[in-house]
């Protein structure tokens, strides 16, 4: 896997899965036929290297029509691969579906999984609508802390100019020397019969729209917790943030099998198979295991081994295991 980099384009994959409804890996396989052929296992020479792409990199030129194959009738068996990464003309290929590895994104209806050319959905266009009125709120928000103090100037001599024909320009020119002033010194010049006066405006409530959009933001956003999502603390890290990001974890870790499990075996199942592979064309039983997200605190792991070493201590006791059995029991199990 490090050779070929599996976990750096699985990532990949699973991002544009995830963003535009559709992610592959094309599995660039050496076994002597052309890459719009299904893979020969039988003479796999090697596995030369794997490709992410997106759904507008890859798309659908021909589904399966054989009926009597209900594996593959109705669904894609020859992709269209179109990259464009370095600039200029983009390098074109038809690829066999045998040689890519699908991830799925958002799942939809089928009858919407039609029109996107078998494709799920993105995870924008499900919280699109909260991130609009989110990010909206925030520049209304900020339009009005600019706003939170209003200058009033009161000039009934300016009042009376505006009923001539040059009170328009007059009162212009009063106002621009105004903002000049306070500009550079800080300081308002005031004539006979002027006063100045700033009010400020309320923002009470606008904190509660934000915190409202904010929770409707996250529960669209595929619940991804605060500390995540916007980077804020929910209530201290040790009480609220601290358990929404372990449940965070939690839920990425049951995610793995579905989404990544399948895809690492498709690839290694291949480099067994390869006659230049570490098990010279043998597929051996294995299994794959990820490792744990949350890492535990030094006071947690402590308290894990000394109930794992009461347990043993009791278990001793009450001649449930022998020493020898007790022994060969792990004391931390990571």
């Amino acid at each position: 896997g490090r050779g070929l980099g599996l976990l750096r384009v699985l990532s990949k994959a699973r991002t544009w899965a995830r963003a535009y409804g559709g992610g592959y890996i094309v599995l660039l396989v050496d076994d002597g036929r052309p890459y719009d052929q299904p893979i020969d296992m039988a003479n796999i020479r090697r596995v030369r290297g794997l490709l992410d792409a997106d759904r507008y990199e890859l798309t659908v030129q021909r589904y399966g029509m054989d009926r009597d194959e209900p594996q593959t009738w109705g669904k894609p068996q020859l992709y269209r691969l179109n990259l464009n990464r370095g600039g200029g003309v983009g390098q074109v290929a038809t690829v066999h579906a045998d040689r890519i590895v699908r991830i799925d994104g958002v799942p939809l209806p089928r009858r919407l999984q039609l029109q996107r050319q078998g494709c799920d959905g993105s995870i924008f266009d499900q919280c699109f609508s909260a991130l609009r009125n989110y990010g909206a709120t925030l520049d209304q928000v900020a339009e009005a802390v600019s706003m939170l103090n209003q200058g009033v100037l009161t000039s009934a001599a300016l009042a009376e100019g505006l009923e001539t024909d040059q009170g328009p320009a007059i009162w212009d020119a009063r106002m621009q020397a105004l903002r000049r002033g306070a500009g550079l010194y800080n300081d308002v010049a005031l004539g006979q019969g002027e006063t100045y006066e700033v009010h400020n405006r309320s923002m009470a409530g606008l904190g509660e729209a934000v915190l409202a959009l904010e929770d409707a933001l996250i529960a669209a956003a595929d619940g991804m917790p605060r500390l995540v999502l916007l980077g804020k603390l929910t209530a201290g890290f040790s009480n609220g943030s601290d358990g929404e990001l372990r449940a965070w974890y939690d839920t990425c870790a049951a995610r793995q099998p579905r989404h990544y499990t399948p895809a690492v075996q498709a690839v290694v199942d291949l480099v067994m198979l390869s006659h230049e592979g570490p098990t010279g064309g043998q597929r051996l039983p294995y299994t794959v295991e990820w490792r744990p997200l949350w890492a535990l605190s030094e006071i947690e792991q402590a308290q894990r081994d000394l109930a794992r070493a009461q347990r043993r201590a009791t278990d001793l006791g009450a001649r449930v295991v022998d020493r020898p059995e007790a022994r060969r029991e792990p004391a931390v199990i990571e």
